[in-house]
């Protein structure tokens, strides 16, 4: 049986076929008409009229014979073709729709592995922060920042300015009144005064007290002593622990009053 790329091939070669066989029926028929047509005109070749007349009438009926003969052939190989046409069609429709089912399911299955594998990736994730975070040793609390003491170096240039006699150069630090600078509270000086800002300054036992010393141009009297101002130490008095950190560590020119 020959084979056919596509159903519309098919049906078209089997077309051309069937058109073909007509045309031999319609030659067949022209050829019966002018055998009939010389019979008649001959009688010489004819042995009698009803000899004639039997050529005649058998001529068309065997014509019509073949004619329907293939008439049939043709229709029975036209049903044929078109059957097996149908047929091809609805296998390429079939393996079409086969196609598209199986793409289907693949991507499926490929969104499917995709999102295990997401859900995985995320579980394991999860797993391992938790972990790393049970396992981890608690933050410690910060420890506040301890209170320091600005440090500034003072000079003071213009010795003209100031009038007494010259002590030289001294440190000079602050404090107050608070049990962490005093170890009490009670502002009470070594000298029994009441200490205050502007006017205390405590001195090394070198000096008396009551002697005014002139620091940074400012008059301090001498009403206060502390374990560690010896030598060419003083510390001037304030009321407030911050302005104490404010006022830090200085170096300055000190004379007497």
């Amino acid at each position: 049986m020959k084979k056919f790329s596509s159903p519309a091939q098919m049906f078209s070669d089997n077309l051309k076929k069937y058109l073909k066989r007509a045309g031999i029926v319609v030659v067949s028929m022209s050829l019966g008409a002018a055998t009939f047509i010389t019979i008649s005109s001959d009688k010489a070749t004819v042995y009698s009229d009803a000899k004639m007349l039997s050529v005649a009438e058998a001529e068309p009926t065997a014509v019509e014979d073949t004619k329907v003969e293939y008439s049939r052939v043709e229709y029975i190989e036209l049903q044929t073709s078109l059957a097996e046409a149908e047929q091809a069609a609805q296998i390429e429709r079939a393996e079409k729709r086969a196609a598209a089912v199986a793409l289907a399911r693949e991507q499926e299955e490929k969104e499917i592995a995709e999102n295990e594998i997401t859900n995985v990736t995320t579980e394991v994730s999860t797993e391992v922060s938790t972990q790393a975070e049970a396992e981890a040793p608690a933050e410690e609390p910060a420890e506040a920042p301890a209170a320091t003491e600005a440090v500034e170096t003072y000079y003071v240039d213009d010795v003209s300015a100031e009038s007494g006699e010259y002590l030289g150069t001294f440190t000079v630090t602050a404090y107050c009144g608070c049990s962490s600078c005093c170890g009490k509270s009670d502002g009470i000086t070594a000298s029994g005064t009441q200490a205050t800002q502007g006017r205390t300054v405590a001195a090394p036992s070198t000096f008396a007290f009551g002697t005014e010393l002139v620091i940074d141009g400012h008059t301090y009297v001498v009403e206060d002593r502390g374990g560690s101002i010896s030598g060419n130490r003083l510390d001037i008095y304030f009321d407030s622990h911050q302005e104490a950190l404010n006022f830090g560590r200085r170096t300055v020119d000190v004379y007497a009053n």
